[in-house]
């Protein structure tokens, strides 16, 4: 079925953005093919960064004034700040070193660079997120902090250490130590988000980004301690790919500013069990048996591989626990929500997730309906064919109802035989269409029950959300809609209110 209205969102920006990934496409081949001499590839390092660097902020804080809600606001406002620090620090490098034939490092540029890592992770955290127990925040803080000290590994032995032992305190060490741990700032702050947050469009986008940052970073810093770095090498193409992939993440956050619909439980719904924390223990044995090997030689070779495979084994086995744990709550979670007979929501989780899109349709002036579904005679199936068969056409009424109306739709048992649809991004005039669909298709096909095929017909209510209607109040219009459809002969949709 079509989207609500009809129509497709215009897809606002998506020039910029396909120019832009050219762009960056375009200089990431030329930065790993190579090609001209060191001067021309120190310039162009320099200046190519300068306008997706400026689209950044720009769409990041457009996708702050379209969001529906005040969190995601916030997030993205400080996401365009910060990408607008990394900006400041691209043109005031360029400035120096292209300009004035200045040393760009350590500059003004460093206020930039450094301010960017704080206020980027904070953006992370302020995106919206499930709530959760105190348990399970505690469990999201210990698996954050696996990956941060994993990482941590990484970044000592690849950047701070010979750092640390190069003899130096000047202020170029300190920043070189400065910029590594930003980067860990950004990881704990992307690692958070990503544990506690389901996984959307943008959020997806930001992972890349933010991955390509701390890759250039690292990759940077480890080259020009060993002297090996020059403009216009690898890491400056990670560099743009990141700023790129930031700038998509804005248009998409833009053209869809309604946050994810969350689970109000700590539990996770869906039964995946998060692999970061495992994947860190990974990477840090696999450093600490590499480096070992070198460091003691092979008299150590055997501890450190049987220590590496206890933990495998350890960790492999936590992980089958974990996911059975998972399966278990999330069968939990299912039951606390369905409704056994019928399996759409219940009374208690439809009325709790139609409260949160009635609340994001009046924060963003979209329409929502809803729609009121009862079996005809239902008493007279029951009596005639036993309350078995009259649970197999309530079950079957569900079923058809739910193949009739879309993913984002909510369908839940209201009460008795009574079904109600809580239908975002839907006006009226759709939502009777829809209706209309439904009731035929109850009608086209007797119901295969335990006693043999039962024809059934549905009556339909119709109503639309109005300003500050509490979501009771548009179920009762919808309710009175059901009871005209029944007063007028049933086997109808009658609507009950059309709002402007």
């Amino acid at each position: 079925m079509a989207e609500a209205g009809g129509r497709a969102r215009p897809r606002d920006g998506s020039v910029a953005g396909w120019v832009a990934g050219a762009y960056t496409l375009g200089f990431v081949l030329w930065a790993l093919l190579g090609g001209g001499g060191a001067d021309q590839r120190e310039l162009l390092s320099d200046v190519a960064p300068l306008p997706i660097g400026l689209l950044v902020p720009l769409l990041a804080w457009r996708a702050s004034t379209r969001a529906g809600d005040g969190a995601t606001r916030r997030a993205w406002r400080l996401i365009a700040v910060a990408f607008a620090l990394w900006w400041a620090g691209d043109v005031a490098w360029f400035v120096l070193e292209a300009v004035l034939h200045q040393a760009p490092f350590p500059s003004p540029a460093d206020a930039g660079y450094l301010g960017f890592y704080p206020l980027l992770a904070l953006g992370l955290l302020a995106l919206p997120s499930a709530p959760r127990s105190r348990a399970e925040g505690v469990k999201v803080a210990l698996d954050a902090l696996t990956v941060l000290l994993a990482a941590a590994m990484v970044v000592w032995y690849l950047v701070v250490e010979p750092v640390v032992h190069s003899g130096s305190d000047d202020l170029a060490t300190v920043l070189s130590v400065g910029y590594p741990v930003g980067d860990l700032v950004l990881l704990y702050g992307l690692v958070t988000t990503l544990l506690r947050r389901p996984g959307d469009r943008p959020l997806w986008l930001l992972v890349g980004a933010v991955s390509a940052f701390v890759v250039a970073d690292v990759a940077y810093a480890h080259l020009s301690l060993s002297g090996s770095y020059a403009g216009g090498d690898w890491p400056d193409a990670f560099w743009m790919l990141a700023q790129c992939l930031a700038l998509w993440a804005a248009l998409v956050q833009a053209r869809h500013p309604g946050p994810a619909i969350l689970s109000d439980g700590g539990a996770n719904p869906s039964g995946r069990v998060s692999l970061l924390p495992y994947a860190a223990i990974v990477i840090g044995y696999g450093l600490v048996v590499a480096v070992g090997h070198d460091v003691a030689g092979a008299s150590f070779d055997g501890l450190l591989l049987g220590a590496a495979a206890i933990t495998g084994v350890v960790v492999t086995r936590q992980i089958r626990v974990a996911a059975e744990n998972a399966r278990l709550l999330a069968e939990l979670h299912h039951l606390a929500e369905v409704d056994g007979l019928t399996d759409a929501l219940n009374r208690r989780s439809l009325f709790a997730a139609g409260e949160r899109l009635l609340r994001r349709a009046q924060r963003l002036g979209r329409p929502l309906s809803v729609l009121m579904i009862d079996v005809d005679h239902f008493k007279a199936v029951n009596d005639t064919h036993g309350h078995g068969a009259g649970d197999d056409v309530l079950a079957a009424v569900a079923a058809r109802t739910v193949a009739h109306v879309r993913s984002a739709d909510l369908v839940g048992r209201y009460g008795g035989d009574e079904l109600a649809v809580v239908m975002p991004d839907c006006g009226v005039e759709e939502a009777y269409e829809v209706a209309e669909r439904i009731r035929d298709a109850v009608a086209a096909t007797p119901i295969p029950a335990r006693s043999g095929q039962i024809a059934a017909t549905v009556s339909i209510g119709v109503s639309n959300a109005e300003h500050g209607d509490p979501l009771a109040a548009v179920l009762g219009r919808a309710d009175d809609g059901l009871y005209q459809a029944k007063r007028a002969g049933r086997g109808r949709t009658a609507v009950a209110t059309l709002a402007g």
